[in-house]
């Protein structure tokens, strides 16, 4: 069995490779790769995550939380510049590690 720690440091590597090889930008107001703008962050719980990206479509995002048995990403995307963002959430029973958003969704 995987402790608390190893599952974090998991959840880091893979988030890590993400930013790096499909230019996923964490939660916060970092800039992807191949669109103009930022994601910002809606909502964070031990649950979930909600967040949003400004710039131009037709490009779309998504959001995406890690939780205690994996990633889970939102079913739905919006374009680049939607505001209303995307609500990503951990099933029942898991808690919120780590979140970030998913981009060209």
């Amino acid at each position: 069995m995987i402790g608390w720690r190893q599952r974090v440091a998991v959840a880091a590597s893979a988030l890590a490779f993400t930013v790096g090889a499909a230019g996923t930008a964490s939660a916060g107001t970092e800039s992807a790769q191949g669109w103009n703008g930022k994601c910002y962050t809606l909502s964070r719980t031990t649950k979930s995550f909600t967040g949003w990206c400004d710039g131009t479509g037709p490009q779309r995002y998504a959001t995406k939380v890690y939780c205690t048995k994996g990633w889970y990403q939102a079913t739905y995307s919006r374009w680049y510049g939607d505001r209303r963002g995307v609500y990503a959430a951990c099933p029942s029973g898991q808690t919120r590690i780590d979140d970030g958003f998913v981009h060209n969704a």
